[in-house]
């Protein structure tokens, strides 16, 4: 991006030409993807809302739908001659500041409540349609939940704070709610199948320390998982099942899981790596537990192949060996579900999406450490879901405003 003098009335130009070309360098455009960020990102979440059809080998481009057609023309008012404005920006690769000014009359931010605009999008994002669909119902629980949530905080929060606030609360209806029974449920477990990726990220991250650490970056994988072995202390003689019960010791699986997450993320952060282990497998037995009380939503919910990993597909690996000798169990977890499960997907990936994932490599009988990751929680974009209930005025930073009163009313 480059600043140019305009001759014609002496300000700046903000030239985006080259930035926004996708036949740029890379190092040189605002966007990895040259198709930016609609087809990667936003169009499947649009057809999942009915606003738009996804291209096709006939036609590569989304067309809106009817469901759509009132709140383009809604958005088209409002905004009059910002349209045509903008689109010649876009068109010449330059803008000037004054002209952005006007344009932020554009921004989501300025809806008016009570407008045309503002009364389809708030209809599209509670799923308020005449004939709702399943997604439309779906989206609606969860829109309602969230406003629930910031009702009884009077705060918007946090989106991991939303995340446990569901995780932890009972999955059956509240009294006065209406269809949120199943969408909680299915939000407590997408946190707990994210909590066991996180276990398992874990282990694996604690595996690139110890092959970081070794000669030449180098070690056998009998070797490597035999290091994270000893990070934890296993009874000998004692069952999976057994010493499960003893990592939990005791308490609620919900409690548990919580415990367990804290202690791994502060022994993360202390680099006490034997306590970040225990920490990993209090969290994997705790989720394992967690998991019964899901029932037969375990299997609809994630009933896919074997080789598509979940919860359900741990838990059933762990419960088929609750008999067997805990530090085996513990072995062919490290060896099968982590570390050759890293090497799997990342060959898929090369193999099917050209990407190298690699972060430890095989090379002449070991594995050689090749790079790190960023372990964090997954973003669902609730944190957004938020934004765009700010956008409509049914939030603000005290909570729920009297349009979010009305709405939660009203359901």
């Amino acid at each position: 991006m480059a600043s140019v003098p305009d001759p014609d009335n002496g300000t700046f130009l903000i030239d985006f030409s080259v930035g926004a070309d996708p036949e740029s360098e890379a190092a040189e455009r605002y966007l990895r993807n040259k198709g930016g960020a609609f087809g990667a990102i936003y169009s499947t979440q649009m057809y999942e809302m009915g606003l738009i059809t996804l291209g096709d080998d006939h036609n590569p481009i989304s067309v809106c739908t009817g469901r759509a057609l009132p709140l383009v023309e809604a958005f088209a008012a409002a905004i009059g001659d910002l349209g045509m404005d903008f689109l010649s920006a876009v068109r010449v690769g330059n803008v000037s500041l004054a002209d952005l000014d006007r344009m932020a009359l554009m921004k989501p931010s300025e809806i008016v409540p009570g407008s045309a605009e503002h009364t389809c999008l708030v209809q599209i994002l509670l799923g308020q349609a005449a004939a709702p669909t399943f997604p439309d119902t779906l989206r609606r629980s969860t829109a309602l939940m969230l406003l629930r949530t910031i009702a009884a905080a009077n705060e918007v929060p946090r989106s991991e704070t939303v995340k446990w606030a569901w995780f932890e609360a009972d999955t059956t209806e509240p009294e006065g709610a209406v269809g949120t029974e199943n969408v909680q449920a299915l939000w407590a477990l997408y946190q707990a199948c994210d909590l066991t990726r996180l276990a398992y990220e874990n282990v694996l991250d604690l595996a690139l320390d110890i092959l970081q650490g070794a000669e030449m970056r180098r070690m056998a994988l009998g070797v490597l998982v035999s290091e994270l072995l000893d990070l934890v202390d296993v009874p000998d003689g004692m069952t999976w099942g057994e010493f499960a019960e003893d990592l939990v010791d005791g308490n609620e699986p919900v409690t548990a899981v919580r415990s367990a997450n804290e202690g791994m993320e502060a022994a993360r952060a202390s680099g006490d790596s034997s306590a970040r282990m225990r920490s990993v497998l209090e969290l994997i037995a705790a989720l394992a537990m967690k998991a019964r009380a899901f029932g037969e939503l375990l299997n609809t919910a994630l009933n896919t192949p074997e080789h598509f990993r979940s919860l359900r597909t741990e838990v059933r690996f762990l419960a088929a060996r609750a008999d067997e000798n805990a530090r085996s169990v513990l072995e062919a977890l490290f060896r099968e579900r982590v570390l050759k499960r890293h090497l799997w997907v990342a060959s898929r990936k090369f193999r099917n999406q050209k990407a190298y994932t690699f972060l430890i490599e095989p090379e002449e009988g070991v594995l050689r450490f090749r790079d790190r990751f960023r372990l964090s929680p997954s973003s669902p974009r609730l944190d957004q879901a938020m934004r765009f209930l700010r956008d409509v005025k049914l939030i603000e930073d005290a909570g729920l405003t009297e349009l979010g009163h009305a709405e939660l009313n009203a359901a």
